[in-house]
């Protein structure tokens, strides 16, 4: 008798996607200690592999995400006595660099190998790390910059070391897809709420602020 031959293996299809996006960052400050709470110029671009199972997938990757704020405060230098007087005389302007490690369920709503326009929803949690982090002080009185330079930024409730930290994210995309070539070009909007507060300590523990961060993304990229 001849042996029968095993039944094929079933792959895990698997598609990629690179993705490039503005970033609209919103902040919540302690208006204790500070005022006039902004958001800055903030981008991402990012790269994440999808595994389909059971008519869903799951999506990971790595994504670099650039942002910013401004804002007005104290600046108590080593020495001197602290004075909260609400008049808040020096501006702080702060950029943070980071990495963030997405695990996200992945829904389409159709088949992308049959339509040429599907959508999609995507939800779960990712992983932060500060890559690194520079401020700006500026007295206000006198224009006279006190600081420029690296600032320290972690989290208070890292996870699971001081400059890592977490996020929950969701999002809704819309994409146009090439039925010969299974690839296909994509749009979407993403919002992140950050899990924990980052703590920002100015120039040699000048403040000692926790500050809340959130984003919303609108990303543009290509699925091969």
């Amino acid at each position: 008798m001849h042996a029968q031959d095993s039944p094929p293996s079933k792959k895990i299809r698997t598609n990629k996607r690179m993705y490039i996006g503005m970033v609209i960052p919103f902040y919540r400050n302690n208006t204790d200690h500070t005022t006039e709470t902004k958001g800055s110029f903030a981008f991402n671009l990012g790269f994440k592999k999808t595994y389909k199972l059971f008519g869903a997938g799951i999506e990971t990757g790595l994504e670099y995400l650039n942002q910013g704020l401004s804002f007005r405060s104290y600046y108590f230098a080593p020495g001197y006595s602290k004075l909260y007087d609400k008049k808040f005389p020096f501006t702080h302007t702060l950029r943070m660099n980071e990495f963030q490690l997405p695990i996200l369920l992945k829904q389409s709503l159709g088949k992308e190998n049959r339509r040429k326009a599907t959508s999609y929803f995507t939800f779960g949690w990712a992983w932060r790390y500060i890559l690194y982090s520079n401020t700006s002080i500026e007295s206000i009185n006198d224009g006279i910059q006190v600081y420029d330079g690296k600032t320290k930024i972690t989290f208070e409730y890292p996870f699971p070391w001081s400059r890592f930290g977490s996020l929950l994210q969701g999002g809704l995309g819309l994409q146009f897809n090439n039925l010969q070539t299974q690839s296909a070009l994509f749009f979407e909007a993403n919002f992140k709420l950050a899990i924990s507060r980052f703590h920002y300590t100015g120039k040699n523990n000048s403040n000692d602020l926790y500050i809340k961060d959130s984003n919303l993304s609108i990303n543009v990229g290509y699925k091969f």
